[in-house]
């Protein structure tokens, strides 16, 4: 599943509406028809709409679980495939100045 197919199956699934309904009114209202933002909105919101109403979503597919100082944190897996490969973070976030500061 490509990247785009996972952001457009979260925000279906989260919102029960169109994949890119705000992103298509904010284009419209702001006159930015022609730009590539507004077209690929508009490609997003001709996949298609699912009815969710009455019902909550199940996205634990789309859910990761990591370790971390806090705790295990719940997250969002990164979208996407990369040669094969499924993206992820392979530590959780580290406590404030745990860290060195640098690039």
């Amino acid at each position: 599943m490509s990247a785009a197919e996972t952001t457009v199956r979260l925000w279906t699934k989260l919102t029960g509406c169109g994949p890119a309904r705000p992103v298509l009114v904010a284009a419209r209202s702001c006159g930015a028809g022609g730009s590539s933002l507004a077209r690929t909105a508009m490609f997003l919101d001709s996949l298609g709409r699912k009815e969710t109403i009455g019902t909550e979503p199940d996205v634990t597919d789309l859910l990761a679980r990591t370790s971390s100082p806090f705790g295990t944190l719940t997250h969002l897996r990164p979208p996407g495939l990369l040669a094969g490969y499924r993206p992820q973070w392979t530590q959780g976030p580290g406590l404030p100045g745990s860290s060195p500061a640098q690039w």
